[in-house]
This record gives structure tokens, C-alpha cells and sequence, in this order.
């Protein structure tokens, strides 16, 4: 059997993670813990995978002490997803080295320690990886939040990725966000001194519309055309960031972003693929097929996923 992955969907979002595994003809679905999908093949980057098992092992065991050595002999510290047995799963997470992740402030450093898997199917059966892509448990970020001055709590989403990617706009950047009201993306952009061109054609929360580095449009997002920066009150030839959790089918924003894409006025983007209904993946398809860009399902997502792009 080739390499075996484990695909962890977040909560409510197994079967899209089902859907996007079986777009790939050389990955064979062998177990599902859950909402862990083990796959055999090569590993992908999948956008409904909160977290990545890479290389997961199954491993039969008699007693704790038994499965906390097994895991011992392949990394120091770990987290339980619990899928059966969560309280003999406990039993084995204490038996092993401690640690300790809280909550972060936005921007601030990432665990500097690799937190690996693990899981049991039953009484006596052991899955895990001692590699995976996210350093937080299950892959859940907690922040510090701030539960006063964002409008929405759409803002933590770009808290996310941008602690994530450590890349977030500097003092004096350029930014446009589409589709804005009622102000937390554009909130998140102007506390990080960037200069930010908020466009919508609903109001901006007040809080949100008093800021000083903060310029609103009252207008619609579709009809802004990106060759022409100077209509937005831009002088500059281009914008260092285009935000966008505009609410809209992903065709219609797909084509919105391409056009952004070909005027070549865009340095980076972020931008919310929110689904009505069904998950559209032929336009996730071709938001995937844009070269330097990923797609992702934060856990601050909900159905919808973040497109971005960052040179």
C-alpha cells in the first residue's frame, strides 16, 4: 500500500472533505475516523483538511503505558482527536510530556514546537502522525479577541490567515476591500496602518467609518473597474492588497477576481468563497488553477473558503 494521509475535516464539513478526495483518482479512501479520513496516495493540499496527518500509522497496543511509548518513540509532544474510547485516549495523553498552546494575540509567534496526532478507532487500536501541517490541536486556532471594537466577528478570519502565513499589510500599504460593510475586514486593514479603500454600498459600522486611514465607497463592488485605480481615489499604479467577504456566488466572484488578476494592478489578495447551497467545486477548481495561489478552509470559516495569493 502507498503512504497513507490522514485528512481531518473541521466539524460539519465531512462530506465536502469526502467530495474533494474523490476528485483525485489516486486517492483511495481506507478508513474514516470520524471526521479523519485515512488516505492512501500521494498527499495533496486539500482546502477541506483543517489538518494534515502526513504519513499517519495504525499501531495495535495492550495498555497506556504501552501506546504512550509508542508515541514517545516517534515525537514528544501531542494532541488527542477524539474520535472512540476519549477517555482511555486521556489516559494515554497524560502519560505523555506536557504542553501547553494559548491563546494568541494577532500576529504573534507560532508554537515553536511540532504538535503531533493521534487518535483510536477502539480499545486497542492506535492511529497517529507525528507530522502534521498545523501546529494547533486539530487544527484550532484561539485568539485574544477583541470583543469591543471589530463590528463582526468576520475580522478573525483575517486574523487567522494572516498569523498563519505571517503576511499581513504593513504601515502605509494600499488596501481595498470589496463588498466590506459592515467593517471588519476593513477594521483588521486599517489597525494594521494600512491605507484602506472600503467598498460597499451599505454603511460602514461608525466606529469602523471614524477611523482615519479608512476611505469609504458607496458603491457596488462589481462595478468598480480595476484598470482604473484613480475611480477608487488611488493614485498610485498598483494596490499592495485586495480583501474581499463579499456574500455572491463563487462564478460571479471568480470572474470579479480575474479581472483584478489580468489588470495586473494587484500585489496580493484574500479573498471568501462563500457557498449558497451545494459547494461549487468547479469554480474552486479554477481558483485552485491560479498559479501561486491556495484555497483553504480556516476554522474560522464557515461554509466557504479563503482564496489568497501573496507574492
Amino acid at each position: 500500500m502507498s503512504q497513507l494521509t490522514g485528512y481531518l475535516a473541521a466539524k460539519d464539513f465531512i462530506a465536502e472533505l469526502r467530495q474533494e478526495i474523490a476528485l483525485y483518482p489516486d486517492l483511495v479512501i481506507q478508513r474514516e475516523l470520524n471526521d479523519l479520513i485515512v488516505v492512501s496516495g500521494p498527499i495533496k493540499d486539500l482546502c477541506w483538511s483543517q489538518n494534515t496527518w502526513i504519513d499517519i500509522q495504525s499501531r495495535a497496543f495492550q495498555s497506556i503505558t504501552e501506546a504512550a511509548k509508542i508515541l514517545k518513540a516517534h515525537s514528544k509532544f501531542w494532541a488527542q482527536y477524539g474520535v472512540a474510547h476519549f477517555r482511555r485516549g486521556e489516559l494515554i495523553q497524560n502519560s505523555l510530556p506536557k504542553w501547553k498552546i494559548t491563546a494568541r494575540s494577532f500576529l504573534g509567534e507560532l508554537p515553536k514546537y511540532p504538535l503531533s496526532s493521534f487518535c483510536l478507532e477502539d480499545s486497542n487500536t492506535l492511529w497517529f502522525s507525528a507530522c502534521c501541517s498545523s501546529p494547533f490541536p486539530n487544527g484550532q486556532i484561539q485568539f485574544i479577541e477583541d470583543k469591543t471594537n471589530p463590528p463582526s466577528r468576520a475580522y478573525l478570519k483575517l486574523w487567522e490567515i494572516f498569523t498563519l502565513s505571517k503576511k499581513a499589510p504593513k504601515a502605509g500599504e494600499i488596501c481595498v476591500d470589496l463588498g466590506s460593510s459592515p467593517g471588519g475586514w476593513t477594521w483588521v486593514l486599517a489597525n494594521c496602518g494600512a491605507i484602506v479603500t472600503s467598498v460597499d454600498k451599505a454603511e460602514l459600522a461608525p466606529q469602523v467609518l471614524k477611523m482615519k486611514n479608512v476611505h469609504a465607497m458607496k458603491k457596488d463592488a462589481f462595478s468598480i473597474r480595476p484598470g482604473d485605480l484613480s475611480a477608487l481615489g488611488i493614485r498610485a499604479e498598483k494596490i499592495d492588497w485586495l480583501c474581499s467577504d463579499i456574500i455572491c456566488y463563487p462564478a460571479k466572484l471568480y470572474e470579479l477576481i480575474l479581472s483584478w488578476i489580468e489588470s495586473g494592478r494587484v500585489k496580493n489578495f484574500v479573498i471568501t468563497i462563500k457557498f449558497q447551497g451545494e459547494t461549487d467545486f468547479a469554480t474552486l477548481a479554477k481558483f485552485r488553477a491560479i498559479s501561486g495561489s491556495r484555497l483553504q478552509h480556516l476554522c474560522h470559516n464557515k461554509h466557504e473558503v479563503t482564496w489568497s495569493y501573496f507574492t
